[in-house]
């Protein structure tokens, strides 16, 4: 989709609000399925607003962290938790050119994009994929790539 794509969003309330990308990143960033979306609708009120943890230091193994997504029809917003497995590597035989992390912790197809947490609330990843091949392992993109592309 390019930048002038106009979307639907729907929220777990059945909900749909209308947004289009204010910013997306390129596959030269090394990411290429990171977008930021402007609504076009005000935002409910309930909606409270993400802290993104850009000068956080990385994480380390062992670290608690928590993911939030929509995974498949469910429709309902679902929660996941786990650690940290791994320092940020490049992965072979993956899609992303960026180092990512890798994290014990299930998720389930719908879940990208979603925010992952540190323990005090700060966004510090993007879930961005799982191991197919060995279930419940997930591929998180650190929030520094994602700073990136807002700067």
């Amino acid at each position: 989709l390019g930048a002038e794509a106009h979307l639907s969003v729907g929220l777990s309330d059945k909900q749909d609000l209308k947004a289009f990308i204010a910013v997306a990143s390129t596959p030269e960033g090394g990411f290429s399925d990171f977008a930021l979306l402007r609504m076009f609708d005000p935002p409910p009120e309930a909606w409270t607003e993400a802290t993104l943890a850009c000068d956080a230091p990385a994480l380390q193994v062992g670290d608690e962290v928590r993911a939030e997504g929509f995974p498949g029809s469910l429709g309902i917003l679902v929660a996941s938790w786990g650690r940290i497995a791994s320092t940020p590597e490049r992965l072979r035989y993956a899609p992303w050119r960026q180092s990512v992390y890798v994290a014990q912790m299930p998720v389930a197809k719908g879940d990208s994009g979603g925010p992952v947490y540190s323990t005090d609330g700060r966004v510090v990843a993007i879930m961005v994929g799982s191991n197919t091949m060995q279930p419940g392992w997930s591929i998180l993109a650190p929030i520094t790539a994602v700073c990136g592309i807002l700067a």
